[in-house]
């Protein structure tokens, strides 16, 4: 969820980095009405290599991405940005 500052470290956590960002992506659609179940589950799978707690670990990164954007979201379109409806890290 940030840029890539060192290319070596990335590479050697490439797949937490496809998981957070595949993770906040699902939230994101999901929140708008989207199915990406389909497409996501398996994505992260592959790249967490089934690993529950490789999921687990990026919870916190993950919640805090989706929420920040999809409150600037609703402030971008006039809607009601209450944090308070989207996931929290207690609800992973």
């Amino acid at each position: 969820m940030r840029a890539v500052d060192d290319l070596p470290t990335y590479r050697t956590c490439r797949g937490r980095c496809e998981v957070e960002a595949e993770s906040v992506g699902y939230i994101i659609a999901t929140a708008h009405g989207l199915d990406s179940d389909t497409s996501t589950f398996g994505y992260i799978t592959g790249w967490a290599h089934g690993d529950v707690a490789t999921v687990r670990a990026a919870a916190e990164t993950v919640t805090t991405a989706a929420r920040t954007i999809l409150t600037r979201l609703d402030e971008h379109n006039g809607t009601d940005a209450d944090p308070q409806k989207y996931p929290t890290n207690n609800d992973v």
